[in-house]
């Protein structure tokens, strides 16, 4: 066994040619990466075509959009936004604003929590949305 690593940056483009890489030039069977959920995705795809393995340590994008091929170690992210809106209910939580990144993980939890925490007395005032690649200092709109 010997490990190889390539950075995906986090980002699917990079994180799907570097599995076309590991998978074509390097002969792996197993892949363990990537983090985020949107790279997952885009390495799952190419794992699903060539017949790798994939497990992601940290991704939560929920297994209904998965392939077969793909184990996560992580807590769904259903998971944390249920939380997430039960701990606000329970604090007494009336109206909140959304922060989330604009990719698969940040907009499945923010429609998981918005199911889960509106109602007739508590509402979503507001989303924001901003890119991944964003910096500390990026205007949202």
């Amino acid at each position: 066994m010997r490990l190889i690593y390539r950075d995906d940056e986090s980002r699917p483009e990079t994180s799907a040619a570097a599995a076309v890489d590991l998978i074509e030039n390097e002969g792996v069977n197993i892949i363990v990466g990537a983090v985020s959920s949107s790279a997952t995705l885009a390495v799952a795809k190419v794992c699903s075509e060539k017949s790798v393995l994939l497990m992601s340590p940290s991704a939560s994008t929920p297994s209904s959009a998965r392939p077969a091929t793909t184990s996560s170690a992580s807590t769904l992210g259903h998971h944390r936004g249920t939380a997430m809106a039960e701990f606000a209910k329970n604090n007494g939580v009336r109206r909140v604003v959304i922060f989330a990144i604009n990719e698969e993980f940040g907009t499945g939890l923010t429609n998981v929590f918005r199911r889960r925490f509106e109602s007739k007395s508590r509402t979503v005032m507001d989303t924001f949305y901003f890119p991944p690649d964003a910096g500390p200092t990026t205007s949202l709109r």
